[in-house]
């Protein structure tokens, strides 16, 4: 999809010396990923975007399903999700790819013209699906790839490759649960508040009955959406988003486990190594002693 040589231009261009890096680029919105080494499957927190690979290949665990993303496919993620993810790359091929953010504004904006108007909302849309890389999409990176090179060229060209990015998953056969997010009555949207409310305050301590009157759901409904879309409970995923977050403390800003487990809400340091050892497979202090690393929405 890209040519080594680009590669190689956008690691200098961005600095990137690291076996494993996640960065921001000069166009607002999307980040670089680059991965030189294969990582078994572990739980990460995707953001909601198109997560797109150049080269390597992530095969990953979604509510009971597998998928994979590649040179082939990209990955819709309409809202922040859970998953397990396996990274196959080396540093002869490493893992190359971008991740797009898709903001909500930028969606209405893109889809305004667009003819999803006419189709019946629906609830059973999943939060992650694979999408094909059409030759259309091909020449979208191919293009971004090149303007990611010129700071100035990002500057006048990066918001108009972004949009075009946006249109071309939102014309995928799942583009629909992109679109959803723009409507407020739709379960999408609901749920999604409910994330953004979650993610923003990993230190509360939060009820069924909080949430469910945040999106305006009965728990039942509320519960049964959240499922659907997430693959997860709503606090089954309120517990992964504060595992996540401590992790990301832990590994990234070498915060100690106690002051960790307080800032994602929990009185218990006990409680907290059981349940982060349960989830990651490995205990807070072992996973700050061996250098842990992954990508999540959490790394600086």
């Amino acid at each position: 999809m890209l040519k080594i040589n680009t590669i190689e231009k956008l690691k200098k261009i961005y600095s990137i010396n690291e076996e494993l890096s996640f960065i921001d680029t000069h166009i607002s919105g999307i980040k670089l990923f680059y991965i030189e080494k294969s990582i078994a499957l572990n739980p990460m927190l995707y953001g909601a975007g198109l997560a797109i690979i150049c080269q390597g290949e992530k095969r990953g665990l979604f509510g009971g399903r597998q998928f994979y993303y590649n040179r082939d496919q990209f990955l819709i993620v309409s809202v922040s999700t859970p998953l397990t993810c396996k990274t196959v790359a080396s540093k002869e091929e490493p893992a190359f790819g971008f991740f797009v953010e898709s903001e909500i504004s930028l969606l209405q904006e893109v889809s305004k013209n667009m003819d999803f108007h006419s189709r019946p909302l629906t609830s059973h849309l999943s939060g992650v699906e694979p999408a094909e890389v059409t030759p259309q999409i091909k020449s979208v990176i191919g293009r971004l790839a090149e303007v990611l090179l010129n700071p100035t060229e990002c500057n006048v060209l990066g918001e108009g490759l972004k949009k075009e990015l946006l249109f071309r998953a939102l014309q995928s056969v799942h583009g629909y649960s992109l679109f959803s997010l723009t409507q407020d009555h739709s379960p999408q949207f609901r749920i999604y508040r409910v994330i953004e409310f979650i993610k923003k305050n990993t230190h509360m301590q939060m009820t069924i009955e909080q949430l469910s009157e945040l999106a305006n759901m009965s728990a039942t409904s509320l519960h049964r959406s959240f499922k659907q879309i997430t693959g997860e409970s709503p606090m089954q995923y309120a517990k992964k988003v504060k595992l996540s977050k401590a992790r990301a403390l832990i590994v990234h800003e070498s915060a100690s486990v106690s002051t960790a487990a307080l800032e994602v809400g929990y009185n218990n340091a006990s409680q907290f190594t059981r349940e982060f050892k349960r989830y990651y497979n490995v205990t807070p202090t072992d996973a700050k002693d061996s250098g842990y690393s992954v990508i999540d929405i959490w790394r600086p």
